[in-house]
């Protein structure tokens, strides 16, 4: 018991000593073994601006939203196209496709009502010579001297030997109906399989 109080003693006395007879300002950076300071010992804004080393920190050690941003860079330049339909345009009642293949072609129209009246029935876009509908809607044209426009869209394939395909766009009524007047007949059509450049 005696050698455990006096071991005691001992080592309390020596880190007293050594907290009051250490000279001020006395222990520097080389008394201090490598990691002896941890952000546990120090007290809380201990270290403030003036004691960080210019240019010593990275954009890592702030938090997201701590800097500011910088100045936008220049628009790098275009990627090539990308797989996806590459549609041509052409207006008018007849399309007409010179390279044989499988299109996807959509047609829009603005109809409005005839002479005599409403008109109900069918639009489609057919083809010559081959005397063949590729697709078609319904359309309903109801209200006096009002216009509607109308979308219609399908698959279209003709084969290479062929002549060149002609798509015309008409609209027929059902019976008892006037015949619409049809306006600005406009195309898309792009080649179903589409390869980059």
């Amino acid at each position: 018991m005696v050698v455990a109080l006096l071991a005691l003693f001992v080592s309390l006395s020596g880190g007293a000593y050594a907290a009051l007879m250490l000279p001020h300002n006395s222990v520097g950076t080389l008394q201090l073994r490598n990691g002896a300071v941890t952000a546990a010992k120090l007290r809380s804004a201990a270290v403030t601006a003036r004691a960080v080393k210019a240019r010593s920190l990275l954009a890592r050690d702030f938090r997201v939203g701590q800097l500011p941003r910088g100045a936008k860079g220049p628009v790098g330049p275009q990627g090539p196209v990308g797989p996806g339909y590459q549609f041509t345009t052409a207006s008018g009642q007849t399309l007409t496709i010179s390279s044989p293949g499988t299109y996807f072609v959509v047609v829009s129209a603005t109809l409005s009502e005839g002479a005599s009246g409403p008109s109900y029935g069918q639009c489609s876009a057919g083809a010559t010579p081959f005397d063949q509908v590729f697709f078609q809607g319904a359309y309903a044209v109801v209200a006096s001297s009002a216009s509607y426009n109308y979308t219609y869209s399908g698959i279209v394939t003709f084969t290479p030997g062929s002549a060149p395909l002609s798509l015309t766009f008409t609209c027929g009524p059902d019976n008892g109906t006037a015949a619409p007047t049809t306006t600005g007949v406009q195309w898309w059509y792009s080649p179903v399989a589409v390869t980059s450049g």
